[in-house]
């Protein structure tokens, strides 16, 4: 029998290290290859772009008429600011946060999951083209999840004060990234304060550190807005998603009548009436807001991406080759991944109330690849297993074919 060679022995520390330095490199050539050169920024991203522009000439945090804003949250224009006026900087950097964000989904994975399950997690996402295409857009997606990743990987079954804090502030900090994780840190905080004794200090140390991370932000804007609020984007967005245009397009914000009124009062005051508007619209039409709860849900989880990849409408075949195996672990074994699954229900009632998209549930992606994860590590010789990838590769490169044959049963159930 032969010895066995260096380096190849279970507990050889060399292996685990060649094995993330392999998958880091892998990720971030995958990325800048699709990200460099970066595309023209356009929508929210020319948006970021310029509050960005606003930093660096000493302009403050403005909008277009000069006027302090609140609209966007200010951590990703900063981001932007700081990597300087060359945007190529900026998708750099993004790319080696997205291939680092592999390996933390490793290690989240890792938490759950045995042998080569945490390693296939980080691989489905590093193979992910939407996430790939996310890096070379100036958004805040790529920011946000490893902001999002860190806060998780803080989370300890000791509930150790130094850790809550800590999650606490990474947690502050993605929503300062995204006022739209406000449900996910909420159920962090839910976790964290889980049980009595210890585990409620832990809960009050991660709401500190959140207050002490976006404190700053809060007194800003009460003293410029003349409120304490995180961001007024919340209002039109959720307007907008009671009265969709045509009925179903969400992600777009809408301007009629009850807009202008609104934002003649000022961005909060029009953050405030807007919601209150969106409230009686839900209100006054039960039906259709059921009907479009459901396709906000719908949007969200469908593995056709129309914001981030070009041309828009394309499938992620990653995505589409996990998501049923995510589906059959959170229904066979939903406790056995904690929180894993209460995350993605918290996004899921978020996405039913306000609006849904990939966009959305993009940083969320590391938990439906760990949700997948051993499940096909388990199968990995089954023909089955080997046939579903090899369809959803082939309708990954089918174009647009599939979105078009997506819209065209959806007309024919009426849901489009």
């Amino acid at each position: 029998m032969k010895p066995a060679g260096r380096g190849r022995g279970p507990g050889n520390p060399m292996r685990p290290a060649a094995q993330a330095g392999g998958l880091f490199l892998v990720a971030l050539a995958i990325r800048l290859l699709v990200a460099l050169p970066p595309p023209a920024p356009e929508a929210d991203a020319a948006d970021y772009l310029r509050l960005a522009q606003g930093l660096r000439a000493g302009s403050g945090y403005v909008d277009t008429a000069g006027r302090p804003t609140a609209f966007r949250p200010p951590l990703y224009p900063l981001f932007l600011a700081l990597t300087g006026p060359d945007v190529r900087v900026a998708v750099v950097l993004q790319s080696v946060a997205g291939a680092a964000n592999c390996l933390l989904a490793v290690a989240l994975a890792s938490r759950w999951l045995a042998g080569p399950a945490p390693w296939l997690a980080g691989l489905l996402l590093a193979l992910d083209p939407v996430h790939a295409s996310a890096s070379s857009r100036l958004l805040s997606e790529i920011l946000y999840q490893t902001l999002f990743l860190l806060s998780l990987l803080a989370l300890d079954p000791a509930r150790s004060p130094r850790r809550a804090l800590a999650s606490g502030v990474l947690s502050g900090l993605g929503l300062l990234a995204r006022t739209a994780a406000l449900p996910v840190l909420l159920v962090m905080l839910a976790v964290w304060a889980w049980r009595d004794g210890p585990r409620v200090k832990a809960g009050l140390l991660f709401l500190l550190g959140a207050i002490l991370a976006v404190s700053p932000w809060l007194a800003r804007n009460a003293r410029a807005m003349g409120a304490p609020v995180l961001s007024t984007q919340g209002g039109i967005t959720l307007y907008s998603s009671y009265r969709p245009p045509q009925g179903r397009i969400f992600g777009v914000l809408i301007f009629d009548d009850e807009v202008a009124r609104a934002q003649a009062g000022g961005e909060v005051a029009a953050d405030r009436q807007l919601t209150r508007a969106a409230v009686r619209e839900a209100a006054a039409h039960p039906l259709r807001t059921l009907r479009l709860a459901v396709l906000k849900v719908a949007f969200l989880w469908v593995p056709i991406d129309w914001e981030i990849r070009r041309p828009p409408g394309l499938l992620s075949p990653a995505y589409l080759f996990a998501l049923p195996l995510a589906l059959w672990t959170v229904a066979t074994r939903p406790r056995s991944l904690h929180p894993v699954p209460l995350l993605l229900l918290a996004l899921t009632l978020f996405s039913a109330v306000v609006y849904g998209s990939p966009r959305l549930r993009l940083p969320y992606d590391p938990l439906v690849y760990t949700l997948a994860a051993g499940l096909l590590a388990a199968n990995m010789n089954r023909t089955l297993l080997w046939l579903w990838a090899a369809a959803c590769l082939a309708l990954g490169l089918a174009g647009e074919a599939p979105r078009l044959a997506a819209r065209v049963v959806a007309r024919h159930l009426g849901w489009w």
